[in-house]
């Protein structure tokens, strides 16, 4: 089947955010809490909701504390930057006549205020951010979503993320999982499977399409 689809992740796909993410949450945590935490034991949080992840280190005040945790990923996002080689890989594709998806974590609002994802969004046919109705990764409703939106269907499609949500998220559609292995981190380390793609540049994922 030929694929007409590729849907990508944002965090750790798409833009290198995961050190900001973490060193934020671990300035909240101190902050707000007077909790000190490793940066590996806070690494969970990159591939989780916001919100889920606070649930998850006990946080009563979820939504206060998202707040504060929002504005110091903002005083740190300098030091955010798209992972080289993605504009000329969605060119590409864009080139190729494929019909480009995003599927994440992140609420609608942390989709707008991006600058750094702002210059790449018009590739995008389709964005479906976490939003109520819509059940988070691992679950498949996003994607699925994602999919009708785009008409394809799941052998026509690829799913381009991260983190073991994103692969089980992909499971769960039956839509084939390429491993976004171009960060610091090894993540196949995270994710047992042999029914993946794993790419270590942006680029390789043009092979399979």
């Amino acid at each position: 089947m030929t694929i007409k689809a590729v849907i990508f992740d944002v965090d750790g796909t798409l833009t290198d955010t995961e050190k900001v993410t973490i060193d934020a949450l671990k300035m909240t945590m101190k902050d707000l809490y007077n909790k000190e935490y490793s940066y590996d034991e806070l690494r969970f949080a990159f591939s989780h909701t916001g919100k889920d992840a606070l649930r998850h280190l006990g946080v009563e005040d979820v939504d206060g504390t998202f707040e504060v945790w929002s504005k110091n990923i903002i005083s740190l996002y300098h030091n955010v930057s798209l992972y080289p080689g993605i504009k000329e890989v969605l060119k590409e594709l864009k080139d190729r006549d494929k019909k480009l998806g995003i599927v994440t974590s992140r609420y609608e609002f942390e989709v707008k205020i991006d600058n750094v994802l702002k210059a790449i969004l018009h590739y995008f046919d389709v964005v479906v951010p976490n939003r109520d109705g819509l059940r988070p990764k691992p679950h498949p409703d996003q994607l699925v979503l994602a999919m009708k939106e785009l008409g394809v269907a799941s052998e026509e499609a690829f799913y381009v993320g991260d983190s073991l949500f994103d692969y089980q998220c992909a499971r769960n559609c039956n839509v084939t999982f390429i491993l976004a292995n171009w960060g610091e981190y090894d993540r196949s380390k995270d994710i047992s499977a042999d029914d993946m793609i794993i790419c270590s540049k942006p680029d390789e994922i043009l092979k399979y399409v």
